[in-house]
């Protein structure tokens, strides 16, 4: 491999997106990195395939191109690199999963909490917590039960919450998106035995 990385600008209509490429981006995710673009630029090249068979392909950087064209930027920096179809098959991986995690402490110290948030940080990455003490409950906590019943591979589930106030409910389309299941049209009914 070549010790020095070069970084060279290239015209995007000549840059072809890898067909098994796995990452996606939501339209918070989207619009976070458009801003981050508009605000400094790349600050991170795209990664580019000159392998005679493999020429032109991205190996890193699916989303950046996305929002350059959208940004309608004509050219995009690039690092060449020269690899096979399973050598670029790897990289692309192990690149997308090697995003690292932030270390919570160093946050906490040298960043407040409403700037995380203005960056793309959720109340609940920066522990942002709403509690109640027991002197602010005004009345008895009764306990909140909701059944959730979805379908994953052709097998139905229910799952049983039980929550402490009506607050705290469940979001069950959150639930459904990240366990990435299918909601069942009608909810399903048990049989208890009296009919």
């Amino acid at each position: 491999m070549n010790d020095k990385i070069k970084i060279v600008y290239r015209d995007i209509t000549e840059l072809i997106g890898a067909e098994y490429n796995p990452r996606q981006i939501t339209e918070k995710q989207f619009k976070e990195l458009s801003d981050s673009i508009t605000r400094f630029g790349f600050s991170d090249p795209m990664i580019v395939n000159i392998n005679e068979e493999r020429k032109n392909i991205i190996i890193a950087g699916h989303q950046r191109l996305r929002v350059a064209t959208h940004l309608g930027f004509t050219k995009v920096p690039v690092v060449e690199i020269d690899l096979t179809l399973e050598k670029e098959r790897e990289f692309n991986i192990r690149h997308n999963k090697n995003t690292g995690a932030f270390d919570m402490d160093a946050l906490a110290n040298f960043f407040e909490v409403d700037e995380l948030l203005e960056w793309g940080f959720e109340e609940w990455e920066v522990g942002v917590v709403d509690f109640q003490t027991d002197e602010e409950i005004e009345e008895p906590i009764k306990p909140i039960t909701k059944t959730l019943s979805f379908k994953f591979d052709d097998v139905t589930f229910e799952l049983v919450t039980m929550k402490l106030k009506e607050l705290n409910d469940i979001k069950e389309d959150a639930l459904i998106s990240l366990l990435g299941i299918e909601k069942e049209i009608e909810p399903t009914t048990k049989d208890t035995g009296n009919g």
